[in-house]
């Protein structure tokens, strides 16, 4: 009873600290994040992290085989940190290690609720006026931001919210939320024009439609998940540093296809120029569109968007196998235990991550916590175990 005790306050300190930082985090990236004073952020966030801390020494066990790896990995992100100046992978990877013992669907649920609160809240309060709606033009075409800095954060917040949804919706999804996603895709496309995410969206309700609805050749679709769904992270990964790194100007088919990333090969090209790999990363000085009207803030823009060229230039080479390889690893793992929704989920995120640095922020991506396996299988992916194992008969 004592130890049953001591995990559920272990679970109660984690969630209200996650819960915390997620609002605090989102208030560090809206438009009123300059109102506020830094030391605040920094005292919240720290209080925090103090609190997972407490429940990883005090309240939680760890196997001697999980120490062995946890001991090198943390030293990698504590290196990485100090040398790219920034603390993002370190406070991920506490709050990652911290879960331990907390189901997924828990974690799910509160990033759900936290997250809607503050970026609704934000939405309501800059749309009625108390706040700064910050607006953006893409040629002629005003961009909302709703709340958020810039409108491809409030499009983040709105993709990662609707994969939570799906999430905890996975035994009933249907064809209302599909038509809500179908919406929702709609409406951050054409007020926020964030293209990425309406795209993304929309492939995950169609993806979680033909699940939900079994409306598939179940030996072809299986075969795909088995085989191609868990690699997305390698494959993704090594696509757009690729690209990145061998862009040519002078070829026209590499200059369109970079307009069609949003000059995202461009961009990274010059951070292979100027800064290199580095085994355990570099401060890279980045400069996005900054301002209330949406104007340059006195700077070239400068700005790594793609989460996998974040990690291998900004943080290191070393923290970025870590990643890519602990999430590959994930997916196969997912298949296996017949959790084919998490497998897709995953995939989508990682499709993301090619044009957007959010996968790797706990404010955003609250699927960094799968890695400890606490997911429990529910009817549909016992179904879909069930279906896995009929193919390979």
């Amino acid at each position: 009873m004592q130890i049953l005790k001591q995990k559920v306050t272990g679970a109660s300190l984690f969630l209200v600290a996650l819960s915390v930082f997620i609002i605090v985090s989102s208030l560090m990236t809206s438009a009123i994040a300059a109102s506020i004073p830094n030391g605040i952020y920094a005292v919240l966030k720290y209080m925090c992290l103090l609190l997972v801390l407490f429940k990883i020494v005090i309240l939680t066990k760890y196997t001697v085989n999980q120490l062995l790896i946890l001991i090198p990995v943390i030293s990698v992100i504590c290196v990485s940190a100090f040398e790219s100046g920034s603390n993002l992978l370190l406070f991920g990877l506490v709050f990652i290690i911290g879960s331990k013992d907390i189901t997924l669907d828990k974690i799910i649920m509160t990033f759900f609720y936290a997250s809607s609160f503050i970026v609704i809240g934000l939405a309501i309060l800059s749309i009625i006026g108390i706040i700064p709606n910050n607006i953006y033009y893409r040629g002629s075409v005003p961009r909302y931001s709703f709340g958020s800095n810039y409108p491809t954060d409030f499009g983040a917040h709105i993709f990662y919210l609707l994969v939570a949804k799906v999430y905890l919706r996975r035994d009933r999804y249907g064809y209302s939320d599909f038509i809500m996603g179908l919406a929702l895709a709609v409406l951050i496309g054409y007020f926020c024009g964030a293209r990425l995410d309406s795209g993304l969206i929309v492939i995950l309700s169609v993806g979680m439609l033909i699940i939900s609805k079994r409306l598939f050749n179940r030996r072809v679709v299986l075969s795909i998940f088995n085989r191609a769904l868990p690699m997305a992270y390698i494959f993704f990964s090594v696509f757009i540093i690729t690209l990145s790194f061998t862009y040519n100007a002078d070829q026209s088919w590499f200059r369109k296809l970079d307009v069609l990333l949003s000059e995202r090969l461009s961009l990274g090209h010059v951070g292979f120029d100027a800064y290199g790999i580095k085994l355990f990363g570099q401060n890279i000085v980045q400069h996005g569109w900054g301002g209330i009207t949406g104007t340059i803030s006195g700077y070239i823009y400068f700005f790594l968007d793609s989460s996998y060229m974040q990690l291998l230039l900004m943080y290191g080479l070393l923290p970025m196998l870590i990643f890519i390889l602990a999430y590959t690893y994930v997916s196969f793992r997912s298949m296996e235990r017949g959790m084919l929704v998490v497998t897709f989920i995953l995939s989508i995120i990682a499709l993301s991550g090619i044009l957007d640095h959010h996968i790797i922020d706990l404010a955003f991506n609250p699927f960094l916590y799968v890695v400890w396996g606490n997911i429990l299988p529910t009817s549909l992916m016992k179904k879909d175990f069930e279906l896995k194992l009929e193919v390979r008969a």
